[in-house]
């Protein structure tokens, strides 16, 4: 999870910016070989210094608000990463709670909208994964594996910042997500009635579904309507928050 979290938060977005850095500089040398018959071609007269330099920043942006245009429409995509699978409301065993916290592979596709630069909607299925583990702090007598399994669908309104780069996107996303919890717990009871083989253990467990706040952040790059991206997402529910670090890709219509 550390590396992961690094490669989110510093690593990915200092590369974005250095391809960012990159796309500029060779933009304007390649320009600059051309730059008396692009300042040509806007004006019959002879070109004077400052046509000459409008010219050059009108050729040179005007890759750029392709890219920006291409950015909107509907897209789909699909992501992988490590989750954290969370419960506590898992009481039925004895009336106790049991605290699940176990990371596991997580997964996701999705298919969103973008109307506008600033705007769009995102709908996603997400599969946080099923991880196995004792619950932190359990002393119940003769405990033997607890098991959880977490899965939503969510619904995200997504807003994008306004930058310069224009195949670079920053974003973040709020929404709703229907989660679905399923705990299976195998123990053996505290005391062991007569006549019972109590060595064979007893599997009790819930499942839940519940409605809940969902929110993230990311980072992209698009070439052209194929994009990458590395984002953080969690679910704010009241027996724990799961959660999901994912690199992903999409591609735009």
């Amino acid at each position: 999870m550390i590396a992961i979290a690094f490669w989110l938060v510093a690593v990915v977005p200092v590369l974005l910016w250095v391809g960012a850095a990159l796309y500029v500089v060779v933009g304007w040398l390649g320009l600059w070989e051309y730059r008396d018959s692009i300042a040509s071609c806007t004006t019959e007269r002879p070109p004077d210094p400052v046509t000459k330099w409008i010219a050059l920043i009108v050729a040179f942006c005007a890759p750029g608000l392709a890219l920006a245009d291409g950015a909107l429409g509907v897209y789909v995509g699909a992501a992988i990463g490590e989750s954290h699978v969370r419960s506590g409301d898992n009481n039925s065993f004895d009336n106790y709670i049991l605290s699940f916290d176990h990371s596991d592979t997580g997964w996701k596709g999705f298919v969103g909208a973008r109307p506008l630069s600033a705007l769009g909607f995102e709908l996603a299925y997400m599969d946080l994964g099923n991880p196995s583990g004792r619950p932190p702090g359990q002393n119940l007598f003769g405990y033997l594996s607890d098991h959880s399994a977490q899965n939503a669908t969510a619904l995200f309104a997504v807003g994008y910042l306004p930058l310069p780069a224009p195949f670079l996107d920053v974003y973040a996303k709020l929404g709703v997500a229907r989660l679905h919890t399923d705990t299976r717990v195998a123990y053996t009871p505290a005391f062991c009635p007569a006549g019972v083989n109590c060595s064979i253990p007893t599997v009790v467990g819930q499942t839940l579904s519940t409605t809940d706040l969902a929110y993230g952040a990311g980072v992209q790059a698009r070439f052209g309507p194929f994009g990458i991206r590395a984002e953080y997402e969690r679910i704010s529910a009241s027996g724990g928050n799961p959660d999901l670090f994912s690199l992903g890709a999409t591609w735009n219509f």
